[in-house]
């Protein structure tokens, strides 16, 4: 399996985590805090790989976010054998399955469907103990793994074996049973004999130990009588000797005391050889010294006279120079003065121009405030003579509404109401209590209630019903207009359209006072314009003062010719009085008269070491010439062709000598002499040894044919039983042997595998005991074995993580479909040097692998060469 992307939603603590385009070999470096989910990408990884959707209850709830109402959910991006696939599941709320294959063939699988195709291509192309093995999570590092347990390495072991599918299936345990308890009715499970057997063997290696001590002891007897005949004749070989043996040593002193003397010579004149170097090499390096001082001498001189001649040079520069800088700083001055004369004159027709401007813009400013303030009161004048109730269009419509409301009620009045027509000459009668004068005819319309009195005759009228209400229409019209009129304040509708014409005239009258002044200001505001003139005149005073009590006041026209001017001399002065600057600036470093103190500096200083110089030469002549110089260098020379010419004869006759052979053999002689001394002594000890046993020794023959003929009826029927056991032994030996040829091939792969990692680590030399599961029993290193379980913790942990490594590799080797290494926080406990060992194997690994590792620590990995480091804070996303 390759793991090429996985998402994490809701997932424990995660929230959201995104793992993508990842490398299907090599190493992938996760690192974050304690609790920030690196053991959840594990768990996930595994979840949805082995869990159904529909699983639920604590298997699913312990992956639920604590409170929050969501559903964990996890999408993966694999190959597993020929298959490349996206898995992606939910469990609980909302929960889903997805499986999307896209090679070999594109398939599209949901719900359980996707469930059970997955779990099919797992279990046709994924090693499930294979995974579980390769996915070490945090403190579960077991050092000791059944690898016979997990289906792909036992393909593999298999495999390299080179057995068949019918050799790897047979099945010898039934017969290995029954050869077994065969051989345990003979022998101990250590191959000691038992029973019968065993008292057979014991009772024959009674006999047979008896037997021999008897001949042992007349061999003894008969050896002891042969050595001291030997000892008798090895003594009398030694007296023989002797003499010859001390001449000999006499005459090896001799020699060797020649040889250290010429040793001594040698020495002496290599010595000698070694000062005649030494003076020599002294008298020329004199000799070398005093021409360097002389050298330098004459040297030192040459510079004195060259820089003489550039002092020269230079103090000629130097004089150029100040009269040079002498003349443009005159000049300079003369142009400051004009530039300073410049300024003022421009300075004072700029205040000159300023007050031209500033007394222009405050008349123009007066105007127009004067004319604003006259619009202004025009303007509250007309506000205040402003009628307070204006009539209004909308006012004279209503008065003429209800004027023609009255005229209409009163026609339909006249119309249904009854007349009397009074005839008279100057007369006068009253009507409703009022007088009313008839010349000739006048029609009077009578309304119920009406009254009439004619002299002395009294009149009421009484109308009919209809006539009644007719009236009161009229009544009520005449009402209306009367407090129309009297609202507005008219006598009549006519007096109304003459006031509304009137305040209609009165009304524009103001709008034009308004607006005059609203055109006057322009936009601009009062207040503006007004804080505006304050200033004007604070800033013309201001300019008052700098030109004087008596200002002149030119127009504005003249005053800005006249500042144009000024600005116009003022440039030129400027610009005559930068270029006399800039003309002078290349000169203000001084860098001839720099030049000359330096070079003065530079003259003193030779000066100064020309005197040394002359000083150290003289007072070295003094002491040695350079004559007596050359002829100690000569004397030197010929001493040291003397000594070597001595010592060329001492060490050919040291050759000759012969001195280590010398020495050689004077050990030699001393050690002859010495060991013929002791040989001699130790044999006459033994002889009177030997010769007190030999009293001991008799009637041993006759003890030795007793014991013989016991010995035999004892074997005699001790191999009787010895056949069918040995013949059990070779039955069972075969067989066991069989099963161990066959383990030792099957598991000689995975330990050379293993062997391969740990030698890195643990040094060459290092083996491993494998029990018949292929599980570490013991490690021997150097001489020393130890059982896994005594090993320190470091070294069970890394043991641990290289027989992941050594398996990983293995599988990979068969062409089986991989299973990414995932560690969890490991390390923890390795010290800094085989830290970087493991680092280095974790590079190998990485080479046909995919390793994933999840750490607290990335520091332990910097050794690992890897691309995908990854923060998991990073990889979290909202």
């Amino acid at each position: 399996m390759r793991i090429h992307s996985i998402t994490i939603e809701n997932f424990r603590g995660i929230q959201r985590l995104e793992l993508r385009n990842l490398p299907d070999t090599g190493v992938i470096v996760i690192h974050g805090n304690n609790e920030a989910g690196k053991s959840t990408i594990l768990d996930a990884l595994t979840t949805v790989l082995n869990e159904r959707h529909t699983a639920g209850g604590k298997k699913i709830g312990v992956l639920t976010p604590i409170g929050r109402d969501v559903s964990p959910a996890v999408r993966l991006e694999a190959t597993v054998g020929d298959y490349n696939f996206t898995i992606a599941k939910q469990w609980g709320k909302g929960k889903y399955s997805e499986l999307n294959i896209t090679s070999p063939q594109l398939r599209q699988y949901t719900g359980r469907e996707a469930d059970d195709e997955l779990a099919r291509i797992l279990a046709e192309n994924l090693d499930r103990e294979l995974a579980s093995t390769l996915f070490l999570r945090q403190g579960q590092f077991a050092a000791g793994i059944s690898a016979a347990g997990i289906p792909s390495v036992v393909r593999t072991l298999d495999g390299d074996a080179g057995l068949t599918a019918e050799e790897a299936a047979y099945d010898d345990t039934a017969l290995m049973q029954r050869v077994s308890d065969e051989y345990a009715a003979f022998f101990t499970p250590t191959g000691r004999p038992r029973g019968e057997y065993d008292k057979l063997q014991k009772a024959v290696e009674g006999a047979r130990q008896q037997h021999e001590e008897l001949v042992n002891q007349k061999r003894k007897f008969d050896d002891e009588v042969v050595e001291v005949e030997r000892l008798q004749q090895q003594m009398q070989q030694i007296q023989d000797e002797l003499p010859q043996a001390q001449r000999d040593l006499q005459a090896r002193q001799v020699d060797a005391k020649h040889a250290e003397e010429v040793v001594a010579q040698r020495q002496a004149a290599q010595e000698a050889v070694k000062y005649a170097e030494l003076t020599a090499q002294r008298a020329a390096q004199d000799v070398e010294n005093r021409k360097k001082l002389e050298q330098r001498l004459a040297q030192l001189r040459e510079q004195h006279a060259a820089l003489e001649k550039e002092r020269a040079l230079a103090q000629q520069a130097n004089d150029e120079e100040a009269a040079t800088i002498a003349s443009l700083t005159d000049a300079l001055k003369r142009h400051q003065i004009e530039l300073a004369k410049a300024r003022e004159t421009a300075r004072r027709t700029r205040a000159v121009r300023e007050y031209a401007l500033c007394q222009q813009e405050l008349s123009e400013l007066q105007a127009v405030l004067d004319q604003i303030e006259a619009a202004q009161t025009e303007y509250q004048k007309l506000v205040s003579e402003s009628p307070v109730r204006p009539i209004t269009d909308a006012d004279v419509t209503r008065a003429e509404e209800a004027a023609s409301e009255v005229k209409i009620q009163r026609t339909i009045r006249a119309a249904a109401t009854a007349k009397l027509t009074v005839h008279a000459e100057d007369a006068t009668f009253v009507h409703d209590d009022a007088p009313t004068h008839v010349d000739g005819e006048r029609t009077i319309e009578l309304f119920d209630a009406t009254t009439l009195q004619f002299g002395e005759f009294h009149l009421t009228y009484s109308a009919g019903a209809n006539s009644v209400g007719e009236h009161g229409a009229v009544e009520a019209a005449e009402r209306a207009l009367e407090e129309v009129l009297a609202e507005l304040g008219c006598e009549d509708v006519a007096e109304v359209r003459a006031k509304r014409d009137e305040h209609r005239a009165f009304a524009q009258g103001v709008e034009d006072a308004k607006r005059r002044r609203e055109d006057i200001l322009a936009g601009r505001e009062l207040s503006a314009l007004q804080e505006r003139h304050v200033r004007l005149e604070k800033l013309r005073a201001e300019h008052a003062k700098t030109l004087g009590e008596d200002p002149t006041v030119l127009e504005r026209d003249a005053a800005e010719r006249e500042f144009e001017a000024a600005e116009a001399a003022l440039q030129t002065a400027q610009h005559d009085a930068e270029v006399a600057a800039a003309t002078l600036e290349p000169h203000q470093d001084r860098k001839a008269q720099q030049a000359l103190l330096v070079l003065e500096t530079k003259l003193s200083a030779h000066d100064e070491a020309v005197h040394n110089a002359d000083e150290e030469l003289r007072a070295e002549q003094e002491h040695i010439t350079s004559e007596e110089l050359d002829q100690a260098q000569k004397t030197a020379a010929e001493g040291l062709s003397a000594a070597r010419t001595k010592l060329d004869e001492v060490t050919a006759a040291a050759q000759d000598a012969n001195v280590d052979m010398a020495q050689a053999l004077l050990e030699s002689a001393q050690s002859r002499l010495v060991n013929l001394q002791a040989r001699y002594t130790a044999a006459d000890k033994r002889i009177a040894e030997l010769k007190s046993y030999f009293e001991m020794a008799s009637g041993i023959a006759e003890k030795v044919d007793r014991a013989e003929a016991t010995l035999d009826a004892a074997e005699s029927e001790y191999h009787r039983t010895k056949r069918r056991a040995d013949a059990t032994r070779l039955l069972y030996d075969t067989l066991q042997r069989y099963r161990e040829e066959a383990n030792a091939r099957y598991a000689a792969p995975f330990a050379a595998a293993l062997e391969v990692y740990a030698g890195a680590l643990f040094g060459r030399d290092v083996e491993f005991e494998l029990d018949d599961q292929l599980q570490i029993t013991r490690r021997n290193v150097a001489g020393v074995s130890l059982p896994i379980e005594e090993l320190s913790g470091g070294a069970q942990e890394q043991l641990a993580l290289l027989t992941r490594f050594a398996i990983a590799e293995l599988v990979a080797r068969d062409g089986t479909s991989p299973v990414p290494v995932v560690i969890d926080d490991a390390l923890g406990a390795t010290d800094p040097h085989r830290l970087q060992l493991m680092n280095a194997l974790f590079n190998r690994v990485g080479k046909h692998a995919q390793v994933i590792v999840l750490t607290c620590y990335p520091n332990r990995y910097d050794g690992v060469s890897s691309d995908n480091r990854y923060e998991i804070e990073q990889l979290k996303t909202n």
